[in-house]
């Protein structure tokens, strides 16, 4: 028997649906802020769309795209993860050291971010297209 990936079906509805709830989930936690300023709720939103967006893609893209980068983000928040462990247990007093660590792993996710962003683009731009046979 021949093993057939299903296809997301309606995905604009989709991210709209996820855009509601995290613009839901942002607008019942913004009063819990000390001061919520109107860039802090017009960044929230758009943070928001951009994941919702992501998402989509992202659901959207080839699967060996997704698998690719998926393990690629958990290999980096392990590795993150155990280098905080790793330089507290040596020694607290060295957290200094981890702070200057904070860089590089910084770079790196936002590097992952952009790979992540281009691989929802893909999706999207093979949805609109009308190539989104079996991923």
């Amino acid at each position: 028997m021949k093993r057939t990936q299903h296809q997301l079906q309606r995905p604009i509805r989709l991210c709209l649906t996820l855009l509601g709830v995290l613009a839901t989930l942002f607008a019942v936690t913004s009063p819990f802020v000390p001061v919520p300023h109107a860039s802090y709720l017009l960044g929230g939103l758009l943070y928001s769309a951009f994941l919702s967006m992501f998402a989509g893609g992202f659901a959207l893209a080839p699967r060996a795209s997704r698998i690719g980068l998926i393990l690629g983000g958990i290999a980096l928040a392990t590795a993150g993860i155990a280098w905080f462990v790793l330089l507290y247990a040596a020694d607290p007093e060295r957290l200094g050291l981890f702070i200057s660590l904070l860089h590089p792993l910084q770079v790196t996710l936002i590097g992952w971010l952009v790979t992540g962003s281009i691989v929802s683009i893909y999706g999207w731009v093979k949805f609109f297209r009308g190539t989104n046979n079996k991923a």
